[in-house]
């Protein structure tokens, strides 16, 4: 665990009682990513009869914590985390700071047939892990992966024929962000594939825990997904079960698009819904949520503002730049500058009608509303 200099905070208690009691726990993991005494069935939980107690050199937790600290559902300054990682403050409060905007897609049919849209991820994925980059050189990446009956679940994948066993989007939740925990300590260098409250979590804990580790030790690269939300896995798989009156391991492939959710069965057939049916089973903390894409990733991707089959990418920091030119210098991508930037800004502009309206709603029941300045 990299818990060398832990300061004063709030304890896992205090998480408890205003973030996960109050509905506003995403299910990311950044708290179990901090702490291998927090468990995950349904919600986080502190592990039966363990106390809340950090012993890696770090003070009593049960007073003078850190998983509250990393969790993205409190409070922080945007503004320094930008510096912090991008090396200045954004201009645009929509897309979040950017060096760069693309449409991309991957140049191998292979990936291509099995991709979502443009398998721009996949791509970059296994152009570092195939040992075109030596400085640092990627010792695997942390992804989700489809599980029995689209239950999704962590993968490491070290070899890049591996990663083609996570394509594709999977729309329920899963506390990934707590598998850095163990493998940073034996990998050091790691890629992280998450939404925006994932990847907010996994900044958190490199601004606040890792800023002594020295880089070599615990280097981390961030690529974002855009999401505007995602499901509890059981009510999903109920839900869309109701619906198509198929088995959901019958489906081929999931996607949400312009407003529908479009589920491919195996025989072919497509089927499509109005996401907004499935508004009563979205938890309170994507509704909360603002960061439609993922404003801290080194990397942000995501189909919306791309033509179809294309990824929007939007490229945030220095090393996230340097790892999408010469890709695409070594046709591993091709890319192109024609991205609707306003399509991205409505999806993030309704996320934010959506957050002011549960604040209004957390302030009249004296629930606690983190603040993000």
């Amino acid at each position: 665990m990299f818990a060398p200099l832990i300061e004063e905070s709030l304890s896992f208690l205090n998480l408890k009682k205003l973030v996960i009691d109050s509905g506003l726990c995403s299910l990311c993991g950044s708290c179990g990513l901090i702490c291998e005494k927090i468990d995950y069935k349904d919600l986080p939980s502190l592990k039966k009869d363990i106390s809340c107690v950090v012993s890696n050199g770090a003070k009593t937790c049960g007073t003078l914590g850190c998983c509250f600290d990393n969790c993205p559902m409190t409070s922080f300054s945007k503004k320094e985390y930008e510096i912090a990682f991008f090396g200045e403050e954004s201009s645009d409060p929509d897309l979040g700071f950017f060096k760069k905007i693309v449409s991309a897609r991957s140049t191998n049919n292979e990936i291509l047939s099995r991709a979502q849209n443009g398998g721009t991820i996949t791509s970059l994925l296994t152009y570092t892990l195939s040992g075109y980059l030596t400085d640092p050189k990627y010792t695997g990446a942390i992804v989700t992966r489809k599980g029995e009956a689209w239950n999704p679940i962590p993968f490491f994948a070290s070899k890049p024929e591996e990663l083609l066993l996570s394509t594709g989007s999977i729309y329920s939740r899963l506390p990934l962000s707590q598998q850095i925990r163990t493998l940073l300590r034996e990998k050091h260098n790691l890629i992280f594939v998450g939404t925006g409250c994932q990847t907010t979590g996994v900044r958190k804990y490199q601004y606040n825990f890792l800023n002594k580790v020295p880089p070599e030790r615990a280097h981390l690269f961030l690529i974002g997904v855009f999401c505007y939300e995602n499901f509890p896995y059981p009510q999903f798989k109920d839900t869309i079960q109701e619906k198509s009156k198929v088995l959901i391991d019958r489906i081929n492939k999931m996607d949400i698009n312009k407003g529908k959710l479009v589920i491919t069965i195996e025989d072919g057939t497509v089927l499509q819904y109005p996401i907004k049916e499935f508004n009563h089973i979205v938890p309170e903390a994507c509704k909360f949520c603002t960061n439609f894409t993922a404003e801290f990733a080194d990397i942000s991707v995501g189909s919306v503002g791309a033509d179809d089959n294309w990824n929007s990418l939007i490229i945030r920091s220095k090393e996230g730049l340097e790892l999408v030119e010469r890709a695409e210098d070594d046709g591993i991508i091709e890319t192109t500058t024609k991205v609707s930037l306003e399509s991205i800004r409505k999806n993030v502009a309704r996320k934010m009608l959506l957050n002011e309206k549960i604040v209004t709603k957390r302030r009249e029941k004296d629930f606690y509303v983190p603040n993000y300045y």
